[in-house]
């Protein structure tokens, strides 16, 4: 699975909360843990719902829905 966001721990300020809905769970579920290391310091790993299931709209494979707060300004 390749990212397609730069490898930055900007997010652990922005992303709140996660939902990852997959159909290759079994096989995914370990590189998405693997993938959240690369954006999120072990001490402040965000909420994240995790959900398995036979099919997604388009053929998809992982949809990714976050909730996120936009950065104070003057932070």
């Amino acid at each position: 699975m390749r990212s397609h966001l730069p490898s930055s721990h900007i997010f652990q300020q922005v992303f709140m909360r996660i939902l990852q809905i997959m159909t290759a769970f079994a096989c995914k579920y370990a590189l998405f843990n693997d993938t959240d290391k690369r954006y999120f310091l072990a001490s402040q790993i965000k909420a994240r719902t995790t959900v398995g299931v036979t099919i997604l709209a388009a053929s998809a494979v992982v949809t990714i829905d976050p909730i996120a707060r936009r950065p104070q300004e003057n932070a």
